[in-house]
Order: structure tokens, then sequence, then C-alpha cells
């Protein structure tokens, strides 16, 4: 009986007592990882270019989901963004070679939010893609009812891909991206900490046996 008690109290002992918090470093780290990878957050590391007048459909194709832009003169299209009660974004347009391209620009890029200027010219930003946007087609409904147009024969002009300034979130990209790291960080310090302990006590475990 004695020992028993003795062989289940240093069982006990023996008990890594990182392995708990192992576990939960290790569901953290995953889920920031899938956070990333859902989010494009090492895409949006190193955003591709792009000019006004390239192909951003075969760009969105290759798997690019962030790009720096370099503009041509874009319209406004009269039509806004909003959420929260609140207008965030505009939307505009560039029309190269029949070919029609969205773009939804903050009203951190405009001077006058509450009056959007009619063109903007030669911009420098960087943009997350958004292909087949919930907007985009009423937004083609109504720009084609302004033109006096249909809806088909707009979308078939129209590129599906948005550029969007309102959805690229670089402090957000960067505390994902510090968590993840402090995560994995983490993770690894507690790996370490449990091998040492455990290799602690087989050391001491062959010790005692002497």
């Amino acid at each position: 009986m004695n020992i028993f008690m003795r062989h289940a109290r240093t069982k006990n002992e023996a008990r890594n007592p990182y392995s708990f918090i192992l576990l939960v470093s290790v569901i953290l780290t995953v889920f920031c990882f899938a956070v990333c990878i859902r989010l494009s957050y090492f895409a949006s590391l190193s955003p591709a270019g792009f000019n006004a007048g390239d192909n951003i459909s075969a760009l969105y194709n290759d798997g690019v989901r962030y790009v720096n832009c370099k503009s041509g003169t874009l319209y406004y299209t009269g039509y806004d963004y909003t959420s929260r009660g609140k207008v965030q974004a505009h939307y505009y347009y560039s029309l190269i070679d029949d070919s029609c391209t969205i773009y939804l620009i903050s009203n951190s890029f405009i001077k006058d939010s509450a009056n959007p200027p009619l063109t903007l010219d030669s911009m420098s930003f960087t943009a997350a893609l958004r292909k087949n946007d919930s907007n985009l087609h009423p937004l083609l409904e109504y720009m084609a009812s302004d033109m006096n147009w249909n809806y088909d024969g707009l979308a078939r002009h129209t590129c599906p891909v948005i550029i969007s300034t309102y959805h690229y979130h670089p402090v957000i990209m960067l505390l994902i991206g510090c968590l993840t790291a402090g995560s994995f960080l983490c993770f690894l310090g507690f790996c370490i900490a449990a091998l040492f302990y455990r290799l602690k006590n087989r050391h001491a475990g062959s010790s005692s046996v002497r």
C-alpha cells in the first residue's frame, strides 16, 4: 500500500505543468494563422504593382489580393459607400480601351469628402482587390440607368474586380501580424520549457534510482 501511494505521488509530481498552457498556445497559434490565411495577410506584405491599363482580373486570378496602384484619370460615379450610417468612401471608375474598372476610394484620399471631385488624376495608393463584391451589381444597375443603358451591356465591359482603398487596413494587418508572431513565439517558448522540465524530471528520476 505504501509502495502504491508513493508511486502515485511520484507520477503526479512528474506531471508536466506546461501541458495545458502549451495546448492553449497551440490553439491560439493555429487560429492566428487561419486568420492570416483568410485575410491574405502574407500577400499584403508585398503588394503587386498595378498601373492604369493593366489587366486587374489577370492579377487577381494569379492570386494577387493587394496592389500598389498608380491610376490614370478616375471619374466619379455619383455613388458612395456607406457604413454605420456614414459615407466612408466613394465609387470611381476608369475607362481604358473600352474596359471599365471600378475603384472604391476612401474619404482619407478626398480633400472634401462631402463634395467628392468629379475626377481624380494620377493617384498612387495601396488597395485591396475584391471580386464580385455584393455592391457591384446594384452599382452597375444605377450607372447603366444613368447612361440610359442596361446592366448586361455595362457588365460586359466592366471588370468584376473592384480596387478598394477602403478595404485595405494596414493598422489591423500590423496588429494581426504582431499577435501571430507573439503567439508563435510563446508556443516555441512553452515547447522549450516543457522539454527542459521533462528532461529535468527524467534526470531526477534516474538519480533517485541510484
